[in-house]
């Protein structure tokens, strides 16, 4: 990678808040000592509307507002993992919560709390045998993103690679499971909109999911199949695994420059669409192709390069399907692409979405599946608005979908599968692209697989043939 790559990564440090190890101080007292904080804070709140209402004190009501939303990302960003990820998910997902609140838990993304420098040289020498300073040619104490269990630092091998070294902060994995711990009794709630809901099935995916991204190799691990996937693709690519640097809490992989999405969004509508393109072609390839998904998509984990270029960053949260779950996907998709409602309904049910099929259910399951994929509705292009995403979220409170949660749940497996649908909703709707999306999901589904239009659909399509000629050098004889 050019040395002005390096320094395009470097122009884009920010301030930062500056945070000791994170410490369990139990499984009950640290979480609610955060959910206290956040209560208090939305009680001032609450308190400073009021005041609005009786002196219409626009001003005053705004410097309330603002130090609410910094009370509320300040204790997601101290509970890290999970809850930390609920505030990502807020912060890109609707585009109706306040805007200081938004604009506070954005900074979740990357730029969460970080942690002190002697701590990180602590960390990487009792993992690498030395400290930074000595292992890397070059190593910048300040780190370029900070996230939800460690933070990145560039640096420079001494053989020359650019290198993104991402290092775990010390403690995060008793802070975490701590945490993980209280995860089912602040799903109970969720029973009110559907009694059949499994809360115990749904915590344990997430638990171990979530328990996963602790573990650096099972990351490189995952991002390393995820390259292979996509080797030598023209757009989509994944960041090379430096494994001579990487250990269980530091992960060292190529540094990758490019546009946040933010950036992104404002460039014209020509290459947003391109970008949307090649994301949503990651997300159906990963899928369908491969049976991987990338659980933690959000703005944060991309990098734009123009001209439908794109990276995908950060391989901790990632679900291998199992063959029955691929099944599964297949065969729903297939039934509602090919308007088989009663199919349907049998496949939901086999899935466990529904203890039953009765005929009664057939119309409002075809309809709730469609309106949770409304990109692959219609056989023509489609701009996303912010609007969107928020729309999907709605979904689940639509009063039309009643009867189906009532003797519906959603199967632990799935849980992430809805988590990616609603974080590609909304990179999509923040780029406002444009594109066939239906034409670009079936190029992975195994009973279609003809190229999108346009020429990211025939590069795509090339790169897939060579990749297949290399694999077997008959597959299209």
């Amino acid at each position: 990678m050019a040395s002005s790559d390096v320094s395009e990564i470097g122009s884009e440090r920010r301030a930062a808040r500056t945070v000791a190890p994170p410490r369990s101080t139990g499984r009950v007292t640290r979480p609610l000592a955060i959910t206290r904080r956040a209560g208090a804070a939305t009680a001032t709140a609450l308190a400073a509307r009021t005041y609005r209402r009786v002196r219409r004190d626009e001003q005053v009501a705004a410097r309330w507002e603002a130090r609410t939303a910094q009370h509320l990302a300040d204790g997601l960003g101290e509970m890290r993992g999970a809850v930390m990820k609920l505030g990502q998910l807020v912060s890109y997902l609707d585009h109706r919560v306040p805007e200081h609140l938004r604009a506070s838990l954005a900074a979740l993304q990357e730029d969460a709390p970080r942690m002190a420098a002697e701590l990180v040289d602590e960390v990487v020498e009792a993992e690498l045998g030395a400290p930074p300073a000595h292992l890397f040619a070059r190593w910048d104490p300040d780190p370029i993103a900070a996230a939800s269990i460690g933070q990145v630092h560039r640096a420079v091998a001494h053989d020359g690679r650019a290198v993104a070294v991402k290092v775990q902060y010390p403690g995060i994995d008793e802070a975490v499971r701590s945490d993980l711990a209280m995860l089912r009794p602040l799903l109970l709630p969720l029973r009110a909109l559907a009694p059949r809901l499994d809360i115990t099935a749904i915590a344990e995916e997430v638990r171990t999911r979530v328990s996963e991204e602790l573990d650096y190799r099972r990351e490189a691990a995952n991002q390393q199949r995820f390259a292979r996937a996509f080797a030598g693709h023209p757009h989509l690519h994944v960041p090379a695994v430096y494994e001579d640097l990487s250990s269980d809490r530091v992960l060292s992989t190529e540094l990758v420059a490019g546009h946040r999405t933010s950036e992104a969004a404002t460039w014209s509508a020509a290459e947003r669409d391109l970008a949307g393109a090649s994301l949503y072609r990651f997300v159906a390839s990963s899928l369908y192709d491969h049976g991987l998904l990338h659980g933690d998509l959000h703005p944060g984990n991309l990098r734009f390069h123009g001209q439908g270029r794109i990276s995908v960053l950060d391989f901790g949260l990632i679900r291998v399907c199992t063959p029955s779950e691929r099944d599964i996907q297949e065969r729903t998709l297939r039934a509602w692409t090919a308007g088989e409602a009663d199919e349907l309904l049998a496949v939901l049910g086999t899935a466990g979405y529904l203890p039953s099929a009765g005929p009664d259910l057939v119309e409002a399951a075809e309809a709730h599946f469609a309106s949770l994929s409304p990109l692959l509705g219609a056989d023509e292009e489609r701009t996303v608005r912010p609007a969107d995403a928020a729309a999907l979220v709605d979904v689940y409170l639509d009063e039309r979908f009643d009867h189906l949660r009532q003797g519906g749940t959603i199967p632990g497996p799935l849980v992430f599968h809805h988590r990616l649908n609603l974080g590609l909703h909304a990179v999509l709707g923040a780029l406002g692209a444009r594109a066939n999306w239906r034409r670009i999901s079936a190029e992975s589904w195994p009973w279609d697989r003809s190229p999108a239009p346009g020429p990211l659909g025939a590069a795509h399509d090339r790169w897939r043939r060579g990749a297949a000629d290399r694999t077997d050098p008959g597959a299209h004889r």
